[in-house]
């Protein structure tokens, strides 16, 4: 089988499944919320803490019930993959703290925006102001951090 036969039967098969999760089981995610890196595992943690903890956290309502496993499927099947095609590599991490700084930051940023990059684009495309606003934030900062690796690659050739 080709690989864009078997991606299109992957893609017709999860869709299929998110279909039937919400006509039979009730799930009804929020508007855009599809797949969202920063609110997934926010909600996944919020339901492990309440149902362990008996702790109130507020989560999305798709997650009350059933927590989303997004995030997991993502790691997981990214793994898998990479160590299909054998591209499975530990690397040494140059500055471990100031990388776990910086995830930290991105993280709370995406959380105070209410928002990871895919869901923006689409609140943006429906035309929400704070979301449009928080979207150019973010293509700032992009295009600040690979105008920086530009010059510290340059520099340092």
């Amino acid at each position: 089988m080709n690989r864009g036969l078997s991606l299109f039967i992957v893609a017709f098969s999860i869709g299929s499944l998110a279909a039937l999760a919400q006509a039979f089981l009730g799930v009804a995610p929020p508007v855009a919320y599809g797949i969202c890196l920063v609110g997934h595992p926010r909600d996944l943690l919020a339901w492990i803490t309440n149902n362990t903890l008996g702790i109130g956290f507020v989560m999305q309502p798709v997650s009350v019930e059933v927590p989303v496993l997004t995030v997991i499927g993502i790691l997981a099947g990214s793994a898998m993959s990479a160590a299909q095609h054998k591209e499975l590599r530990v690397g040494k991490v140059r500055s471990p703290a100031l990388m776990f700084v910086l995830g930290f930051l991105v993280a709370n940023f995406a959380l105070i925006l209410g928002a990871c990059v895919l869901r923006a684009v689409v609140f943006a495309a429906y035309g929400n102001l704070h979301m449009i606003i928080g979207f150019l934030c973010i293509v700032t900062g992009v295009v600040a951090g690979v105008e920086y690796l530009r010059r510290k690659g340059s520099a340092s050739q």
